[in-house]
């Protein structure tokens, strides 16, 4: 008997939540229980316009709920050019997927009173955390019992000495280093998956045909090629599946290795290419596990089955 694990998916829609969000639909060991969108590679009204056409696409029934606009700690020219303005043409995700535009509504509950009323009703939910931290941050400080009912927080985010948005920092972590600083301190049970490893889940056209093969008239697959198609096609030949990785890491633990660390993340106004930096020191026990190494054709090989193994 399989061991079904339900999730929720805390989101910034751009390709890579996407391609997450189509994985995790393929897994016959998860169930997507509800996503929740947040303002990072998009504007949170795209982010739920994104998520939607994902999920129509899908043809799944999974509700969608709006989540927070800003990060915890926005004032004009605290960084230059974010959070995105709605107008903004021209982005590395896009302004929409390639995707139909949905007809499916978001949810009139807000993103936070779904996550509190699921908690309250459940126990030991994983929550999968793919975009800037916000809702789960505002969550646990809005009523900190629900940390109890959180039994792993799976996330995407931070670099050890890394950065992709300055020298030392994540996007994810840099847009909202208030939002990060409040789930990593917050003694919840954190499975940490940063740049170091990310970085590797690279694929341009050649890896796309592979993973796809002769897959192509699934709707998954044919979701995936508008995605990546589009996308390659404006950045110079290859696209990372940063969040991909979250999905793999819940249905094969195997793939990545993960070692005890305890963190912290730097809030710094003055130095501002270090806010959102993480700090972090080994120690032999912890209730964050951090990342350390990727099996990377074992990433390729379980996506490649992913696709050939389920029925659409």
């Amino acid at each position: 008997m399989i061991n079904m694990k339900n999730i929720i998916m805390d989101v910034d829609t751009g390709l890579d939540d996407a391609v997450a969000i189509t994985f995790a639909s393929l897994q016959e060991n998860l169930k997507i229980a509800g996503i929740t969108t947040v303002n990072g590679n998009r504007p949170v009204n795209q982010v739920v316009e994104n998520t939607l056409r994902v999920v129509e696409a899908l043809d799944k029934d999974i509700p969608v709920y709006k989540g927070s606009s800003l990060p915890l700690n926005a004032f004009k020219n605290r960084k230059e050019g974010f959070p995105y303005s709605e107008d903004v043409t021209t982005h590395m995700h896009g302004i929409y997927l390639n995707l139909p535009k949905t007809s499916l509504k978001v949810q009139k509950e807000m993103a936070i009173s779904f996550l509190h009323e699921y908690l309250e009703n459940n126990n030991s939910t994983t929550i999968v955390a793919i975009g800037p931290l916000t809702n789960i941050a505002q969550l646990i400080t809005i009523d900190p019992r629900v940390k109890e009912k959180i039994g792993n927080l799976v996330i995407l985010g931070g670099g050890i000495n890394l950065g992709n948005v300055t020298h030392f920092a994540e996007f994810n972590f840099w847009a909202d280093p208030e939002a990060a600083k409040i789930v990593l301190n917050s003694g919840i049970n954190i499975n940490l998956i940063t740049l170091n490893e990310a970085n590797l889940a690279v694929v341009d056209a050649n890896k796309l045909e592979e993973l796809l093969g002769k897959n192509t008239q699934r709707k998954e697959s044919k979701i995936l090629f508008n995605l990546m198609e589009n996308s390659l096609s404006n950045s110079k030949g290859s696209v990372t599946l940063y969040d991909m990785l979250t999905i793999a890491y819940l249905a094969k633990p195997e793939i990545i290795q993960f070692e005890p660390m305890k963190l912290d993340v730097k809030i710094s106004l003055d130095e501002k290419g270090h806010d959102g930096e993480l700090l972090y020191e080994r120690c032999k026990s912890s209730n964050i596990m951090v990342s350390k190494y990727i099996d990377i054709e074992m990433l390729w090989t379980f996506m490649k089955e992913s696709l050939t193994n389920t029925l659409s």
